[in-house]
């Protein structure tokens, strides 16, 4: 009985990863490379293993890239933002920063990191906004600053592909969320 009820919730647990698959002929945000758009999924054999495979073109970059399906989440890939998602951000962009600020730039950078890893459109939202201040009060790392700069870059391809803009005007919006308008007493 025990047995049976594992392996129906093994069976359950697989295809509700098959519903929340990404599909072909969708734009697709992997972290570490930016947006681009899944041409196909493919079986493939590699090294003696065949698996499932997300062939993403990246534009931009004029490439092409195979991601495993079932690493998807530990990869970060992700459906490109919402409509609705871009209104979240730009509330996020807003906000005051929820984190504290640690002293020790390896720490910031590996916690900053470990955001932009997740993939998520809200933590990477709270990361631009909180290096983009940070750097306003204190001068980044490099590396600080190199991240800032890969954050900055995906969520101005990801709102210009959303809001069809171009890279400046996508830029400009952003910015004009980021920065605080001044108030008139």
């Amino acid at each position: 009985m025990l047995v049976t009820i594992k392996i129906s919730i093994l069976l359950l647990q697989i295809f509700f990863k098959e519903l929340n698959m990404l599909k072909t002929k969708q734009f697709a945000v992997y972290p570490s490379h930016g947006v681009g758009y899944i041409e196909k999924i493919e079986t493939k054999e590699i090294h003696g293993i065949k698996q499932r495979y997300y062939i993403l073109s990246m534009e931009k970059k004029n490439m092409k890239i195979f991601l495993p399906v079932k690493k998807t989440e530990e990869l970060g890939l992700r459906p490109i933002m919402s409509t609705k998602d871009v209104s979240t951000v730009f509330r996020i962009l807003k906000a005051k920063s929820s984190t504290k600020r640690k002293k020790d730039w390896k720490e910031r950078y590996q916690e900053s990191l470990n955001k932009f890893k997740t993939g998520t459109v809200k933590e990477t939202a709270e990361l631009v906004r909180d290096l983009y201040r940070r750097n306003k009060k204190d001068d980044l790392s490099v590396m600080e600053k190199k991240l800032f700069d890969a954050a900055f870059k995906l969520l101005v391809e990801e709102v210009g592909i959303v809001k069809d803009l171009g890279p400046e005007e996508a830029t400009a919006l952003i910015l004009k969320h980021l920065v605080p308008s001044r108030r008139k007493k």
